[in-house]
């Protein structure tokens, strides 16, 4: 009967402990004037592996962003249809903004549209708002969700 009592503990620690983790990741709700700040926080990561992933509300459509405190890179996915079918979009507004688009590989073989991003945190914020309103046709009311990792 104690074992019982002592896996029923345990199991509910573990439940209790990932559901903590799972809500630590939920993302945050905002709008174009709060990129900045997660350009920033980006930047600053300690590994060059923090990630920040944009995302407009109640829709597919995202942009997400890896880097540290060398540099931030913006990536496009193409691993769904819709996700591939963007690819001559995220091309062009890269081409229009002088942006020189890096096909690569991701560890699972998926490829990428990568950006790699150069400047202060606003003038990197200043092109993604560009990028995002040329693609996406967000502007200033459009809300975003935010969502973070390792950093």
């Amino acid at each position: 009967m104690l074992k019982i009592v002592v896996l029923l503990v345990v199991l509910a620690v573990i439940v209790i402990y990932f559901l903590k983790r799972l809500k630590a990741n939920d993302p945050v709700r905002g709008s174009i004037i709060d990129i900045e700040n997660y350009i920033k926080g980006l930047m600053g990561a300690a590994e060059e592996d923090g990630v920040l992933i944009i995302t407009i509300s109640g829709t597919s459509k995202f942009v997400q962003f890896t880097g540290g405190v060398s540099g931030v890179q913006m990536d496009f996915p193409l691993v769904t249809s819709k996700q591939k079918s963007l690819q001559v979009s995220i091309e062009n507004v890269g081409k229009e903004m002088a942006l020189e688009a890096i096909i690569n590989l991701g560890s699972d073989e998926a490829e990428f549209i990568d950006f790699n991003l150069e400047g202060s945190p606003s003038e990197i914020t200043n092109i993604v708002e560009n990028f995002m309103a040329s693609l996406y046709g967000t502007n200033q009311t459009t809300q975003l969700e935010f969502n973070k990792h390792g950093y």
